[in-house]
């Protein structure tokens, strides 16, 4: 890697907050491990937040880059919180990493994955899978979002299952 990934989630965060000055609303941005990581992506965001006001900004931590160290993530994260941004684990799974953050990270938001709302659809074992990650989300505070919501019969039964919110092209 070129090691840009810091500065270009910054831009992208810079751009969204851009934008959120000219309008009303709410914007998510995706941030890379690698950016929540770096202590100067904290202050930089800090810094252009001041203009935008509480509760405008939700971080989605991706899982591109897996984060080694989650102590002073979680601190970054606490502190972005206590400023209004939302935070949201990304493309949530069965794997350890996932559940690693949601078990040491301060988040809001939990964004099911896709695939998992797919396999929902058709098997018994799916939908397990997926009342199970939103009684951890639950369990953590966080509400749920279910990703690849293309139907109304998937958003029912997202809801059934207790996820709060759906992504897609419903």
């Amino acid at each position: 890697t070129l090691g840009l990934s810091v500065e270009l989630d910054l831009a992208v965060v810079r751009e969204a907050l851009a934008a959120l000055e000219a309008f009303p609303g709410r914007v998510a941005v995706n941030v890379s491990g690698r950016s929540i990581e770096d202590p100067r992506f904290e202050e930089r965001v800090m810094k252009k937040l001041a203009r935008i006001g509480p509760g405008r900004l939700l971080v989605e931590l991706t899982e591109t880059a897996e984060i080694e160290e989650l102590p002073p993530v979680a601190g970054r994260l606490a502190r972005l919180r206590d400023v209004g941004v939302a935070v949201c684990l990304d493309d949530f799974r069965a794997g350890s990493a996932s559940l690693r953050y949601l078990r040491d990270l301060p988040v809001d938001f939990v964004k099911i994955d896709g695939a998992y709302v797919r396999a929902a659809s058709s098997s018994q074992q799916g939908r397990a899978f997926i009342a199970a990650m939103q009684d951890l989300a639950a369990a953590k505070g966080a509400a749920t979002i279910a990703e690849m919501i293309e139907t109304e019969a998937e958003a029912a039964l997202m809801r059934e299952l207790g996820v709060g919110f759906g992504q897609g092209w419903l």
